[in-house]
């Protein structure tokens, strides 16, 4: 691929990345949801990603650059996406994501990689009923109905009986959800792959309808040595698998026994990529695109015994209003806290929406400081709702502990 210093990064949320992206030398353009103020003043364009498309027209103002996805983007279904064929887009096309996203295809692959895939069922496109296991005891388990298209566990919600076509049904398996980050380079004969960091993922769990929302990541944690190589295997057989190039992130859950179960693979920068203290990874990422060299990675390595942080790590958390608020001055940040996805001063936030988000690195004590970044932002929320917010109490925003 040829070089070019211009990319353009699009999804729901391009803060982290277009952050990563300026830090390796590159001019950004980013199309998302939000156009936060530190978007705004680290990127050289900006416009909205908007539901019917129009994002599209503008491609033909823009420079020459990849298109970079990140969480949040769909390929588009219209007459415009012929904008896109000409496109260097780092992402997988249509057909490969289909397979990605198939349950019979991870249940598969986790089978081969000696892991587990929970038991899920959909429906077919002639309308039968499709599942991944032969035997099950459906009146004993509590099943999750997902969307086929989501980002951050928005739509995931306790369902029963047969799901939706827009949705399938999934056990539910309980312990503790991580996230694992890889880069890859691929040849087409050949597939190399690197763990970068493994990562606990906070949800949304004191928000009874939205329990399953993405509320943050803490780590790198260390897992043990087998846990370890079990998941570098599961990377370079995803790589080869599915043919993948650059970083991806799979979800899966560690249960109370030590076994990992397979959720999804998510074939981008993720959420929580913005905490591995390293040089850029946008950079890495358009590199994989034409080289197998993977030894830069070699200092990313975590193979302690037990779930529990390494010696450096830091706390990602996304900070959810208890009410609806009119944005003011947020509160200042410390050489250990970092308040970022700054809305515009004067937006209206409506009450569930994400404000903004805290992120603090590498402090002597990491609860101390994420509990005084969460008091600012009690007192924050209780002086800037809504005056008919009677009910928005100090104290009373959405807290994602575990």
């Amino acid at each position: 691929m040829a070089a070019s210093r211009h990319v353009i990064l699009v999804g729901g949320s391009v803060r982290a990345a277009a952050t990563d992206a300026v830090r390796g030398g590159f001019i950004v353009t980013a199309i998302d949801r939000f156009g936060d103020q530190d978007l705004l003043a680290i990127a050289d364009r900006w416009f909205p990603l908007d539901d019917d498309d129009a994002w599209l027209d503008r491609l033909i103002e823009l420079p020459r650059g990849p298109i970079i996805p990140v969480g949040g983007f769909n390929w588009p279904s219209s007459a415009k996406a012929k904008l896109l064929q000409d496109q260097v887009v780092t992402y997988p096309r249509p057909e490969m994501l289909r397979q990605i996203d198939s349950p019979r295809e991870l249940n598969d692959l986790a089978d081969s990689a000696n892991i587990q895939f929970p038991e899920t069922h959909w429906l077919d496109d002639l309308g039968s009923l499709q599942t991944t296991q032969s035997k099950h005891e459906a009146e004993s388990w509590i099943y999750l109905h997902k969307p086929w298209q989501h980002a951050g566990g928005v739509g995931i919600c306790a369902g029963s009986g047969t799901p939706p076509v827009s949705h399938y049904a999934q056990r539910f398996i309980r312990g503790e959800p991580i996230g694992v980050n890889f880069i890859a380079a691929n040849s087409g004969t050949t597939a190399r792959c690197h763990l970068l960091g493994t990562f606990r993922a906070m949800t949304h769990k004191r928000d009874r309808e939205q329990r399953f929302l993405y509320g943050g990541s803490i780590g790198p944690v260390c897992v043990s040595a087998i846990q370890t190589q079990t998941l570098q295997s599961l990377g370079e057989s995803i790589a080869k698998r599915f043919g993948l190039v650059g970083l991806f992130n799979v979800d899966l859950v560690l249960d109370p026994a030590g076994k990992l179960w397979l959720l999804e693979i998510n074939p981008r920068f993720s959420a929580s990529m913005e905490l591995l203290e390293t040089q850029s990874l946008i950079k890495m990422h358009l590199e994989c695109q034409s080289s197998l060299d993977l030894g830069k990675f070699n200092n990313f390595h975590y193979a302690k015994t037990g779930l529990e942080p390494c010696t450096s790590f830091s706390c990602k958390r996304i900070v959810y209003a208890k009410c609806s608020m009119t944005i003011g001055e947020l509160p200042r940040g410390t050489s250990d806290v970092q308040f970022v996805d700054i809305p515009a001063r004067g937006m209206h936030i409506a009450a569930g929406d994400p404000a903004f988000t805290i992120i603090v690195r590498n402090a002597p004590t990491m609860r101390a400081a994420l509990k005084t970044a969460l008091r600012q932002v009690a007192i924050f929320e209780h002086q800037h709702r809504d005056h008919q917010n009677h009910d928005c109490e100090a104290g009373q925003i959405i807290e994602r502990s575990r």
